[in-house]
């Protein structure tokens, strides 16, 4: 694998140590000499010129500058009183940092750290990230997080987050930071420009370091994949999604009315006594005591995964009192009216708490207010590119955007997540965001495309099952009903196969997916009437009936066990899982659980972060249509067990770009904003036309980024807003 050495940034950090040390020039090494002639030396010196008087005005709190232009730096800084000051010098420090950004993430040939959050900061402050396969550069900490994947999990827990705090020390490297001051011969703690070129040196080390562990054997193509993936996020962070926040608040006082009707639905079942629903406590206290119902782990709930006695919580502390958790009360559920009681307040406690009544909301409601204040004075005119980027509600009102952050380096398996807020857990909730609004003219202006049945299909795939992956090529009908039809009902047709049947099929295949225990699998069919027994015989059933699919789980657990990691089967990446070989049996067994589902997960990982890439090239406002009969559809990369997948240009997928193709219709180019598991969700003009050639391109995409023995089949459907798009499938 060749990854750029760190040489290649000596010229910009050289550059930027001059400025750090009050303008000294640097004498020319081979790299400066080979680099400095070009962008970086022009950029470094406008940044020298720029940023360095402000920065050294700032650390010396308003003190003596070291030359004139720092001197008339802090002069202005001691004078603020004039509001054309104010808004000069903002705009100086804006220029500059963008300046700086600029030449961290499209100047540079080299590894970058916190590449993410620089990237989405100069994109906030106008700068136009290039198409992402025309960026060169490496985030260390991401190419540390697919040297060890497994750091930051709960179980396996060794640092808080990727960064070069925690990098640095396992690799051998001493961060300088807090010695910079003494080296210095100062007390002060060094300025900025000193911190910027300590931790360019610091993040050149990590880099070398962590390239020669994964030289020899992390393929290139999943570098390049996971360092374009940077780039997507932070375009998403920076669009953020547009939330109707006063919709949400009036939502949440119908929330919590319902929350008292369901208080009160309580107390008449209990003969008019009160209690609170909220307090695990105290529903033990009645529900297992006063009311005598069966606790968990007693002789009418063995085997559903629950043990006797009060037990442990989630979070591993002794409980205080019996569980109420969702599994023990959808078992006693039946038993007596409470129990079902709870499970509505609690699903609407999370929505209020997590949606309606979140800390991020007030924000947004100011925002809304200003706009409709605004809006008595001056009336939106309502035109094609607002309505493009979704900002427009029914009203007309611009809506507030909300921006979560994209987690890259937060799972084991490579999916990716969100936090602050999490949106990929809003589709848990019975009250959904709003994500686009309501267009005037009652058009569509969003879009999700969602893989359908993608686990199951790698699963089919990576096995190479050949009887499950004949029925997975059976366009007509729904494959879990192809499923149980062959293995639970033979001779019955798909269409005749009951819900039960199709739902046991699907949650057997899923449980063998993300290794599920014989007593998880026994609570998930619980509901069916299958006990522990029951259960592990359906499981082993499956197993006979598609031995591939048991040669393939038993041939992972063995390369896993002799090697000590498992890989990828598109990208080849390593997930390591320590405990394999365990002389404790629940630690082995914990580990061989995560063999599987670390596999098909991370396979899944790989197909959906290929089909964002391929997507950012091809709807980047830089694609042009050039590519016409010459650029026709190609057929798409094989899968092979050999080599890691490789990724398509996008001219091999879609004949021309949506950003060309909406040219002269008076429509913008569709955004990607969300990635919900494996579904990609888009902002896009709400005219039927650009609607087609969206849906047209995100299947081509996203089908057609990798060619495994199962077609991969991807479901399209539109609407005014996120919560709306069920039922709006377009053919």
């Amino acid at each position: 694998m060749e990854l750029p050495r760190p040489a290649k940034m000596v010229a910009a950090e050289a550059e930027v140590e001059g400025a750090a040390g009050g303008g000294q020039e640097v004498a020319p090494t081979r790299a400066n000499k080979r680099v400095g002639k070009g962008t970086a030396e022009a950029a470094a010196k406008a940044l020298r010129t720029q940023l360095a008087p402000l920065c050294e005005a700032v650390d010396n709190g308003g003190g003596s500058g070291s030359g004139a232009a720092a001197g008339g730096v802090v002069a202005r800084f001691r004078d603020v009183t004039s509001p054309q000051l104010v808004a000069e010098l903002r705009s100086a420090v804006s220029r500059s940092r963008l300046l700086l950004l600029g030449l961290l993430v499209a100047v540079c040939e080299g590894p970058v750290c916190q590449y993410i959050s620089n990237t989405q900061e100069a994109m906030s402050l106008g700068w136009r990230c290039p198409p992402p396969g025309g960026l060169r550069l490496l985030d260390p900490c991401v190419l540390g997080w697919m040297e060890s994947p497994q750091l930051a999990q709960r179980d396996e827990k060794e640092i808080d987050v990727y960064n070069l705090e925690t990098l640095c020390p396992r690799f051998g490297i001493r961060l300088l930071q807090a010695d910079a001051g003494a080296a210095a011969g100062t007390a002060a703690a060094p300025g900025p420009l000193a911190r910027l070129r300590l931790g360019l040196l610091a993040t050149a080390a990590l880099f070398e370091a962590v390239r020669q562990h994964v030289e020899p054997w992390l393929p290139p193509e999943a570098v390049q994949v996971e360092m374009q993936v940077i780039a997507v996020l932070a375009r998403m962070e920076s669009l953020g999604i547009a939330v109707d926040a006063a919709g949400l608040d009036a939502k949440a006082a119908v929330v919590r009315s319902r929350m008292e009707a369901l208080a009160a639905a309580a107390a008449a079942a209990l003969g008019g006594r009160a209690v609170n629903l909220g307090s695990s406590a105290q529903l033990a206290v009645v529900l297992y005591e006063e009311l005598g119902l069966p606790p968990p782990g007693s002789a009418g709930q063995q085997g559903h995964g629950h043990e006797a006695g009060a037990g442990k919580d989630r979070h591993g502390r002794p409980r205080t009192h019996l569980t109420t958790d969702e599994a023990a009360l959808k078992q006693i559920a039946h038993l007596h009216p409470l129990p079902g009681l709870v499970l509505q307040y609690r699903s609407l406690q999370n929505v209020l708490s997590k949606w309606l009544e979140p800390e991020w909301l007030p924000p947004l409601l100011e925002r809304s207010r200003a706009a409709r204040a605004a809006s008595v004075a001056a009336p939106p005119a309502p035109g094609p590119q607002q309505r493009q980027q979704g900002q427009l509600g029914a009203n007309g009102l611009q809506l507030p955007r909300l921006a979560c952050s994209w987690n890259q380096t937060a799972t084991a398996t490579g999916r990716l997540s969100s936090s602050a807020p999490n949106m990929q857990a809003v589709t848990k909730y019975e009250v959904v965001v709003q994500l686009q609004p309501q267009q005037a003219d009652g058009d569509a202006d969003a879009e999700g495309a969602d893989y359908s049945q993608v686990e199951l299909r790698l699963l089919a795939h990576l096995s190479g099952d050949l009887r499950l992956q004949e029925l997975l090529r059976r366009q007509e009908g729904d494959a879990f009903r192809h499923i149980a039809a062959s293995w639970l009902r033979p001779g019955t047709s798909p269409a005749d196969v009951s819900n039960r049947d199709r739902e046991q099929a699907k949650r057997v295949i899923y449980g063998i997916i993300y290794g599920m225990t014989p007593q998880g699998l026994a609570a998930q069919l619980a509901e069916h009437g299958l006990g522990l027994e029951e259960a592990a015989a359906l499981r082993a059933s499956f197993l006979r009936h598609f031995a591939g699919v048991q040669s393939f789980i038993t041939s992972s657990l063995h390369h896993a066990r002799r090697h000590g990691y498992v890989t990828t089967g598109l990208l080849h990446r390593r997930r390591p899982i320590a405990g394999l070989t365990s002389a404790d049996a629940r630690v082995r067994s914990e580990a061989e659980r995560k063999v599987v589902n670390s596999i098909v997960q991370g396979s899944a990982a790989d197909l959906v972060k290929c089909a964002m890439c391929v997507w950012a090239s091809y709807s980047h406002p830089d694609t042009t249509a050039t590519a016409t009969a010459a650029a026709a559809l190609q057929p798409p990369p094989k899968v092979a067990s050999d080599g890691p997948l490789q990724l398509p240009p996008w001219q091999q997928l879609c004949a021309e770009p949506v950003a060309a193709s909406a040219a002269g219709k008076g429509s913008g180019p569709a955004e990607l904003v969300a990635q919900i598991h494996d579904e990609l969700l888009f902002e896009c003009d709400a005219d039927a036309a650009a609607l087609r050639r969206l849906v047209v391109a995100v299947r081509g995409i996203m089908c057609g980024v990798a060619s495994l023995d199962v077609p991969l089949l991807v479901k399209v459907a539109s609407g005014p807003s996120w919560g709306a798009l069920k039922g709006r499938a377009i053919a």
